[in-house]
């Protein structure tokens, strides 16, 4: 029988889910818990595995996860989470992609959204004046290149709080 202790639950759930997200090809992004009895919610988000440097290739699509992926990770993640018994009694899985409005922090981030146009939020002390939002077109392991008002900028990612993709709506 399991320890039902909710201290470490996210850890032991990304341990699980870890190897299953690598088999697929994609990279965990977050595990959480929410609510402590009765019916918790486990929240998994993944997203595609990046490699650094990356660069736009127009030829190529948009990089996103694909719903088959998404769900195979969470049929297998909730037939492992029920064989083991980590969560005492009955519970919510849910898993997904990020989402459009999910704060991008680090190159993978960029990465996985290349080609996309994206709303950038300074650090206090940094900006650059023509550069609210722009098209990311390449990116390495300290900084992103973006398209903005017809001229490439390299940016340096301790320069960025974080960014948005700006919807096309």
């Amino acid at each position: 029988m399991t320890n039902h202790d909710d201290d470490g639950l996210p850890e032991r759930i990304r341990a699980l889910a870890g190897p299953l997200a690598d088999a697929l090809g994609v990279e965990l992004l977050e595990v959480v818990v929410e609510g402590s009895h009765g019916r918790p919610l486990v929240r998994v988000v993944a997203d595609v595995r990046v490699e650094l440097p990356a660069e736009l290739d127009p030829d190529e699509p948009a990089l996103g996860v694909d719903v088959d992926v998404i769900a195979a990770l969470s049929r297998d993640l909730g037939n492992l989470l029920d064989e083991r018994d980590l969560i005492e009694g009955a519970h919510t899985l849910e898993v997904s992609s990020p989402g459009a409005a999910r704060a991008l922090r680090n190159a993978q981030d960029f990465a996985r959204n290349l080609g996309r146009e994206l709303r950038l939020v300074w650090r206090e002390g940094h900006s650059h004046p023509d550069v609210d939002t722009a098209t990311v077109v390449a990116v390495h392991a300290e900084g992103i290149v973006v398209h903005a008002d017809d001229e490439r900028v390299e940016v340096d990612l301790d320069a960025i709080d974080h960014a948005t993709v700006v919807l096309p709506w």
